[in-house]
């Protein structure tokens, strides 16, 4: 069952890390338009 629990943490994470990425690359390129 902690497997399952840490596996799904993981996931996610990882799905989390990718939004939090595309965000930062999307703010850095509109800052960068911008300036």
């Amino acid at each position: 069952l902690l497997l399952v629990f840490l596996e799904k943490l993981s996931i996610k994470l990882d799905k989390i890390n990718r939004l939090f990425q595309a965000d930062y690359i999307l703010g850095s390129s509109s800052l960068s338009d911008m300036d």
